[in-house]
């Protein structure tokens, strides 16, 4: 049920993915290439809850780098500029400690996490909990 997500005037409101406090925050260079509608919305925002490798890349199954969860939408697409056209590679806060809820980030990413991103979360380079729902 994606109640989550609120259109407001002139923006979209995200849900915190987060269930508690988030934990272990560092800042990662976000890798702005491999980025799709699917993680920045079309106000330039890299949405809440993506989860992304310590080196700023989504996660995969066989990932072995430290999985977090950016933290809040963050501004990475200036205005009047494509997210092809950004040269620049941002650093966003994320989690690496944390437990979320799955319906959470799903309804902010607008999609079903995939099968690659739930066995990263869940494997031996995550510190991250993930809800059943």
């Amino acid at each position: 049920m994606p109640s989550m997500v609120e259109k407001t005037s002139g923006a979209i409101g995200y849900a915190s993915p987060f269930v508690g406090e988030p934990k272990d925050i560092l800042h990662v260079k976000v890798d702005v290439s491999a980025r799709t509608s699917d993680e920045v919305d079309s106000d330039g925002y890299l949405k809440a809850g993506v989860p992304l490798t310590s080196d700023g890349l989504l996660i995969g199954a066989s990932n072995t780098k430290r999985v977090g969860i950016v933290v809040e939408p963050v501004k990475i697409v200036a205005a009047g500029t494509t997210l092809s056209g950004v040269t620049a590679d941002p650093f966003v806060a994320c989690s690496f400690t944390c437990a979320i809820n799955r319906d959470a980030v799903e309804d902010n990413l607008g999609r079903a996490l995939s099968a690659n991103e739930i066995a990263g979360l869940n494997g031996a380079a995550s510190n991250v909990v993930l809800s059943l729902t």
